[in-house]
């Protein structure tokens, strides 16, 4: 049996009123701000940034600041913010354009600043990256005259006839092929890799018949004299040789293709020179005359 006033219990009574003590009270309050004042504040300091060319973070941080009490959205709180982020770009680029030793770096910090309107802080960045962009630019240049140069001298000592007979314009576009194939890592032995294809070319251009083929092996092939030419003056070359083969590299190839070219343009101008030239009665006086047709602009 359950004992009943041994149970722990409690009395009640009714509640008519609820004593609330000062204790727990919280007062809190916004201050009437005029915008229209902020707003004055924000576009006088905004001034005076935009139109300097050394200002610190901490002048963008009270900009933002301000720009935190406005209360109501509106455009000239849009255009405010806008400008704001124009300053705070400005100071990033500055800040990182000193350790920018790259064109990638020189390159992102443009695109930082690309959407700030002009200023004078914009335009001293532009001309210094500019600078720098130049500079280094120059300073790849001389480095890869020098890594050319090196690399070429390497080659002539090291590999001897069967590089030098190359000829200027074959030594000059194997040393080119190898530095943009391997970069940094260039080496002899990669210019004698090089050297092996352009000769296995040149011999393979013996067993070709067909003029079109040759003519694209040609246009390969360092051979400026060959490559410079007109389609007409290719095809007339293509077919010699290919009636007498014979060359045994790629300077004898270049020289023959010179001999061809030289023996068309004599050709030629013999043709030219029998319909046009006038011999006197006398055959003392003969003068060419140019009968081609000549538009006039």
């Amino acid at each position: 049996m359950i004992e009943l006033a041994y149970l722990p219990s409690s009395l009640g009574k009714t509640l008519n009123a609820l004593e609330v003590s000062d204790e727990f009270k919280r007062y809190t309050f916004t201050g009437f701000i005029n915008e229209r004042t902020l707003f004055t504040d924000i576009d006088r300091k905004l001034n005076k940034l935009e139109n300097s060319t050394d200002f610190e973070l901490i002048d963008i941080e009270e900009l933002v600041k301000l720009s935190e009490q406005i209360e109501l959205a509106s455009e000239e709180k849009e255009i405010s913010l806008i400008r704001i982020d124009w300053l705070q770009r400005l100071h990033k680029a500055k800040g990182e354009l000193c350790s920018a030793d790259t064109k990638e770096k020189l390159k992102h910090l443009r695109h930082i600043i690309a959407p700030v309107q002009t200023c004078p802080l914009k335009n001293q960045l532009l001309d210094e990256i500019e600078f720098r962009e130049t500079a280094m630019s120059e300073e790849a240049i001389s480095k890869e005259h020098d890594e050319f140069k090196l690399l070429m001298d390497c080659a002539i000592k090291e590999l001897g006839d069967v590089f030098i007979n190359l000829g200027k314009s074959g030594r000059e576009y194997v040393i080119t092929e190898v530095q943009k194939q391997q970069e940094d890592g260039a080496n002899t032995v990669h210019v004698k890799d090089c050297v092996e294809r352009v000769v296995q070319k040149v011999h393979a251009l013996l067993n070709l018949t067909d003029r079109v083929k040759l003519i694209a092996e040609l246009d390969q092939l360092p051979i400026p004299i060959f490559s410079n030419l007109v389609v007409g003056r290719k095809e007339r070359i293509a077919d010699t040789l290919i009636q007498e083969k014979g060359w045994s590299g790629l300077v004898s190839l270049e020289r023959r293709i010179a001999q061809i070219n030289n023996d068309i343009d004599r050709e030629e101008r013999e043709n030219y020179e029998r319909k046009n030239v006038i011999v006197l009665p006398e055959g003392k006086v003969a003068a060419t005359i140019d009968l081609r047709f000549h538009s006039i602009d």
